[in-house]
């Protein structure tokens, strides 16, 4: 008689401990599912606002040709003597 609950219970768990892998089989089915969506969006925005900061700048440098030039001599000026400023 005690054998038999033993055994019982021990049926029980098993399926018990077949229906949580399962159920953790599902879920981390789903949270790969997910996460791979979520990257996919992630890149395609950061693809999208590429595009546009790239659009937005050709778009300055062709209607301010001079301006740009200087700021680029600027910045060059000012990087060339901060990195090779020896003390």
């Amino acid at each position: 008689m005690v054998r038999r609950k033993i055994r019982k219970s021990a049926i029980d768990l098993y399926h018990d401990l077949d229906q949580i892998k399962a159920s953790i089989a599902a879920i981390t089915s789903d949270v790969k599912s997910k996460a791979k969506e979520m990257l996919s969006n992630s890149y395609e925005n950061a693809k999208d606002r590429t595009i546009d900061v790239s659009d937005d700048v050709e778009e300055f440098i062709s209607e301010r040709p001079y301006q740009t030039i200087g700021t680029a001599l600027l910045v060059g000026v000012v990087l060339g003597f901060l990195l090779g400023h020896k003390e």
